[in-house]
């Protein structure tokens, strides 16, 4: 056996900030991850808002930041568009793969250990079980390994999501002289995502992230609905790469704490239900996950206070969440609500600091 303090499985976003923070309070902490490579395969749409960055002390570098988000436009099951002009509050799309990368040097540069190229497919009270066999020890396990999370599964935590409650999302990263830099759009219900959502979110110049989710449960098959879109929205668009995944569209596990077990990120069911997103949830997750191990390990402090200061930070917002998703998904409910978007826009015109406060907050956590 090896002894660590920290053990992370998962080296996504989640787990990155977890390492990071609790090995800058002093613990010794290894990253364990099945990939050969942090950052690969993207899996997401790539934004964020500027006060996530800021709020992570992670600067907007020109190598993490694809293209600044300017515009945003959004279209109702009806056609009919709402777009707002951002002047105030910034928002980006990332270089994911970048993004993460840069989390783990600053990990590194902490002392954090890596371990790629190594399944685990087990986990016994204060250890972990690599596929070759080798066992790993530590005081604390951290599930950062994604839906459905397998750590926590097996430390008694349910982690299981019925098929309604996740997202089957697929997306091309794709060029095309439609694209329009600085633009987000984001159309609901479109013919091609019944109960969910497609987008296309700009990556400067004529590349951009155009993909699509429906729910778990749905018939359809995601990638032909995507081929489907993107033959009406770009026909001639070139399509580079495709990457695919599950996302959380469940309220929050309740009890992400299990023994010297605790889940961050996706594996704690911490997206946001009514947009999927997840980069600020995960990051916040593992700052509070990082903070919390570290003062166990150094003082002895309860693993539970994770469970407390995560709860009154993002609990209320995740459900609100949960809860907008369900009225999304009804029928007409978009479109029945189309008047407010207007005022939204209108109102813009005379305060837009305000309005994209609001909006931003919406959003965010």
């Amino acid at each position: 056996m090896m002894p660590y303090n920290v053990i992370v499985v998962g080296g996504s976003v989640g787990g990155l900030n977890t390492a990071f923070h609790a090995a800058e309070h002093g613990a010794e902490v290894l990253v364990v991850d099945r990939k050969k490579q942090i950052g690969i395969p993207i899996r997401c749409a790539e934004g964020v808002t500027s006060k996530v960055l800021k709020d992570n002390n992670i600067p907007p570098l020109p190598e993490l930041i694809a293209s600044e988000i300017k515009k945003v436009k959004m279209v109702t099951p009806k056609g009919r568009e709402l777009a707002l002009d951002l002047k105030h509050h910034k928002g980006y799309v990332l270089n994911r793969d970048k993004f993460e990368e840069y989390l783990a040097q600053r990990c590194e540069k902490r002392g954090v250990q890596f371990m790629l190229n190594s399944p685990v497919v087990g986990y016994d009270q204060s250890s972990i079980v690599l596929k070759n066999g080798k066992i790993l020890d530590a005081k604390v396990i951290v599930g950062a390994d994604g839906i459905s999370s397998r750590v926590g599964k097996w430390a008694g935590i349910d982690t299981d999501l019925d098929s309604h409650n996740y997202a089957k999302c697929v997306q091309y990263y794709a060029r095309d002289d439609s694209f329009k830099d600085g633009t987000v759009e984001i159309l609901w219900q479109h013919r091609c995502s019944p109960s969910g959502y497609a987008w296309v979110f700009s990556k400067g110049g004529d590349a951009a992230n155009v993909g699509l989710g429906i729910p778990g449960d749905a018939v359809f098959n995601a990638r032909r609905l995507l081929d489907s879109f993107i033959l009406e929205r770009c026909p001639d668009a070139e399509r580079i790469s495709l990457t695919s995944g599950r996302v959380p569209l469940a309220r929050p596990i309740e009890h992400p704490v299990r023994d010297n077990v605790l889940l961050v990120g996706d594996a704690a069911r911490y997206a946001m239900a009514h947009t999927g997103g997840g980069i600020a949830t995960a990051l916040l997750s593992g700052r509070i996950a990082g903070e919390v191990i570290a003062d166990h390990v150094k003082y002895g402090t309860p693993l539970s206070w994770y469970e407390t200061r995560i709860k009154g930070a993002i609990y209320k917002k995740l459900h609100r969440c949960y809860n907008m998703k369900r009225k999304i998904l009804e029928e007409d409910w978009i479109d029945e609500h189309y008047w407010y978007g207007r005022l939204m826009v209108s109102m813009h015109r005379l305060f837009p600091g305000i309005v994209e406060r609001y909006a931003f907050s919406r959003i965010r956590y």
